[in-house]
């Protein structure tokens, strides 16, 4: 599945995770002042802002809505980019007649542990023929950190080495290629990228 062909907008969210990040980027980059802490906290914001979208992952928990134009026919599963995934709150579709129908739970399993996480088909259920329409499929989940504190390890040290840099440096810490990215944060980035990326 390509993330740059899915239609995918955010329903509810990003919960903003800054504030609670900032005492863990001030004890990183050494900052003992306040006096910029709202500054700071701009720059975390942009700094988990970059990851997200260069990953491909949530870090701020989101509520996504996914819109396909109809179901895989080849597979019996659907992939939900954006993850970690934690919840899929429903799963909806126009049928040929344009009735808006959701697929019951019972008839699907999440593999929320999966990168991506999927919905798999139960048994031997086959999708349904949708009406030709670009929202035809419609699922919404929730996916990212809802504190902090849940934010693993491996995604926090990018966002401290860059919140660290945009304080420090006043600008971008590169122009458009990842190649200019100093190589400890490229290669945490490429790491992160390579488990979550779905294009």
């Amino acid at each position: 599945m390509h993330e740059t062909k899915l239609n995918i907008t955010a329903h509810t969210g990003p919960t903003s995770l800054a504030a609670s990040a900032l005492s863990d980027v001030k004890a990183h980059a050494r900052i003992d002042s306040t006096y910029e802490d709202d500054l700071l906290e701009e720059y975390i914001a942009a700094a988990i802002e970059m990851i997200e979208s260069f990953c491909r992952l949530t870090i701020q928990e989101t509520v996504w809505e996914l819109h396909l134009s109809s179901f895989p026919t080849a597979y019996r599963y659907l992939e939900l980019p954006r993850g970690p995934v934690s919840s899929v709150e429903f799963l909806k579709y126009y049928d040929l007649d344009g009735v808006h129908i959701e697929w019951s739970s019972a008839d699907y399993y999440l593999a929320l542990g999966e990168i991506p996480a999927r919905i798999y088909l139960h048994g031997d259920d086959n999708w349904e023929e949708t009406q030709e329409r670009p929202d035809a499929v419609a699922i919404r989940y929730t996916s990212g950190y809802n504190t902090w504190n849940d934010v693993p390890n491996r995604v926090k040290q990018p966002i401290y080495f860059l919140s660290s840099h945009y304080h420090r440096h006043r600008e971008a810490v590169a122009d458009k290629s990842v190649s200019e990215l100093p190589f400890t944060l490229r290669a945490s980035l490429m790491s992160i990228r390579q488990d979550f990326y779905t294009g």
